[in-house]
């Protein structure tokens, strides 16, 4: 014990006496030695004598702390370092300890005024200044956490930790490019640390720079041993460009250990459904099932490869056993209610199949939140700015291309239908669901060198950039049709963005999918959508949203007429050639036959409809919300109180 600390000693309690002096000494010496030898359970017994008899020795409680700590006693290490900082308040590391303390047991408030009271002691201190962006992170201010790990990065350019937090905070306000530099920042410095890759391959996929996104996901996986949720992500990414044999040979030679097998087989069945190859599919689910009777991911996968029609299917059978499974919670039998609902209604069995729909729905509408005012508000915006005279203003950069085709609508209103037989032309290709608007969205702020949202950005973009965006958007669409006249891009929610879309590309055609309100609501109550979709879990809500998109359409059919066309799924069914004559005409293209046999068109269909796109139209499609028309009661008056609220009845 050096001088000062035995000085500490007989100051607190000690008398003065050697004896006790040269015991305090002696604990201490065998406290470190135990650590040493990582005996922390011994070393954490003598600390604690040493600081009953010294109850203000603040480098004991500090030292006890970190062994409190490393014992997974994270309460304890936080008393121990409150006792520290409270023996000598000044003490910064101390303080910054505590801090980081406050911040890893959730406890935020408490970090952000301890961390505050650290920065005022020492300004500089890195991983105090660190720390605090963390919890300002963690609280929600997301703004406030990127200007402190700016100020951080800029005076410790050599922080990688700090670099890699300012990615992940800008990537969620939409900044994807200079998230995409801090990540590269945070690569250079720690090259073999490989969550960077892997962040960087997420951010590449999301923002569609899909070849480096391969490279990095390759990387990533070369560094570590197997993660089945990245190898998951890279086969999506493989089967989204093509390479569904890539993705389906990457997932096959995946190791055959426990859980992360069962996880990474379940990928791979859901890739073979939607490549169409369902026999295939539905082998590896059974597969599954037949090592672990209690996945119950694959008897859901199972429901929805094929239609029902026997009540003793043994897949009814295990689904049932699944929810009454002990420790089934209500938020783990969601899909298993949406997947009985699903062959409960096969089997006509309505009632009953309404009943497990409603309960997945109901449990599901607890943990989102639909945005009322936020929706009307976006619509208002959206009419405002694409206004006739904002649409017909001639702008540099934009692009001549026919060879976009937007195909918009409400989810389940027949997109997937429509690409199908567009894609099944001679000269036209599908892209499927591509996310490049939803993104743009975000990025646009930035693009346009603005604080101001989308869309009221639009007008500050620069001509420059324009030319970028379409240059980007037909690169990836050549990816899904490099020799094709027309790719289409079904994403649904683009109905917001017609607008955006026809600035960028004025002579390219738009498709809106139209169909009967009531089996459209009944469609998305019927679905387990994964992600986005707040409003889709209340009938309500879905006729709220229904409403806005409606609103929505209107808008364009009366300032874009002349590249907007509507198709009914009613039409597509009844009147099946002079509906998609009228349509591929529309799309400036001559006559194909083979768009009439879309079903045996060979592509992968990567939406809940790609069971039903594989059949020939089906009248049985059409007015299906009669088997429900009690249930629906609720939506259709919810319908025609907003129509009339919006002038729309």
């Amino acid at each position: 014990m050096g001088k000062k600390r035995k000085q500490r000693a007989r100051r607190a309690g000690t008398g003065g006496k050697p004896v006790v002096a040269a015991t305090v000494e002696r604990w201490l010496q065998l406290a470190a030695a135990a650590e040493q030898r990582g005996a922390l359970g011994e070393a954490r017994t003598y600390y604690r004598k040493v600081a009953d008899k010294v109850p203000d020795h603040a480098a004991v409680w500090h030292a006890l702390a970190g062994i409190c700590y490393q014992l997974d006693s994270p309460a304890e290490a936080i008393a121990a370092l409150e006792q520290a900082c409270g023996a000598e308040p000044s003490n910064s590391t101390y303080l910054s300890d505590l801090g980081g303390m406050y911040m890893a047991g959730g406890a935020l408030d408490e970090a952000e005024r301890t961390l505050r009271a650290v920065m005022s002691l020492d300004p500089e201190l890195s991983q105090a200044r660190y720390n605090f962006a963390t919890v300002l992170y963690q609280q929600g201010k997301i703004a406030e956490s990127i200007t402190e790990l700016n100020r951080l990065t800029r005076d410790e350019p050599g922080f990688a930790e700090a670099h890699f937090n300012l990615a992940v905070a800008l990537r969620d306000i939409g900044n994807l490019s200079a998230a995409l530099a801090s990540f590269q920042a945070a690569k250079k410095l720690q090259p073999e640390n490989p969550r960077v890759y892997l962040e960087i391959a997420r951010l590449q996929n999301e923002a569609h720079i899909v070849v480096d996104a391969i490279k990095h996901y390759r990387r990533y996986m070369a560094m570590v041993d197997d993660d089945p949720v990245a190898t998951a992500e890279l086969a999506e990414l493989l089967h989204r460009q093509g390479e569904t044999e890539a993705a389906v040979a990457l997932l096959g030679d995946f190791p055959s250990d426990g859980e992360s097998q069962e996880q990474t087989r379940l990928s791979l069945a859901g890739i073979l459904h939607n490549a169409g190859q369902l026999k295939e599919a539905e082998s590896v689910y059974l597969s599954v099932l037949g090592d672990y009777p209690r996945a119950t991911s694959a008897a859901v996968g199972l429901s929805r490869l094929r239609q029902f029609v026997d009540p003793a299917d043994p897949v009814i059978l295990r689904l049932r056993a699944a929810l009454n499974a002990p420790g089934m919670s209500e938020t783990g039998a969601e899909p298993v209610h949406f997947a009985l609902g699903k062959i409960y209604d096969d089997l006509g069995e309505y009632d009953r199949a309404f009943e497990h729909y409603l309960r997945g729905n109901t449990t599901h509408a607890m943990s989102v939140n639909y945005d009322r005012a936020a929706t009307e508000s976006f619509t208002d915006d959206l009419i405002g700015i694409f206004s006739t005279s904002a649409l017909t203003l001639p702008r540099g950069g934009t692009s001549d291309s026919q060879k976009p085709v937007l195909i918009v609508g409400m989810p389940r209103s027949g997109t997937t239908l429509t690409e199908q037989i567009i894609a099944s032309h001679r000269d036209a290709a599908g892209a499927g669901e591509l996310a490049f608007f939803q993104a743009l969205a975000k990025q646009l702020p930035e693009l346009a060198g603005t604080d101001g949202a989308y869309p009221d950005c639009w007008a500050k973009v620069g001509d420059g950039t324009i030319a970028e965006i379409c240059g980007q958007y037909l690169g990836l669409l050549d990816r899904h049709g490099p020799e094709s006249a027309r790719v289409t891009d079904k994403m649904p929610v683009n109905y917001r963005h017609v607008g955006l879309f026809h600035c960028l590309f004025p002579h390219a055609r738009v498709v809106v999918c139209r169909r009967d309100p009531r089996d459209i609501a009944l469609s998305i109550f019927f679905q387990y959508f994964r992600e986005r979709h707040d409003y889709a879990w209340s009938l309500a809500d879905i006729a709220h949203y229904y409403v806005q998109h409606e609103r929505l359409i209107r808008h364009w059919l009366d300032v874009i007429p002349a590249v907007v066309h509507e198709i009914n799924y009613a039409s597509l069914i009844e009147d099946n050639e002079p509906t998609v004559r009228t349509l591929i005409d529309f799309l400036n293209l001559d006559w194909d036959p083979g768009c009439l046999k879309f079903y045996e068109h060979e592509r992968d269909v990567k939406t809940a409809s790609n069971w039903q796109v594989r059949q020939p139209v089906y009248a049985s499609s059409l007015a299906r919300w009669r088997h429900y028309e009690a249930q629906l009661a609720e939506f259709v008056q919810s319908l025609d109180t907003e129509r009339r609220r919006f002038g729309l009845a």
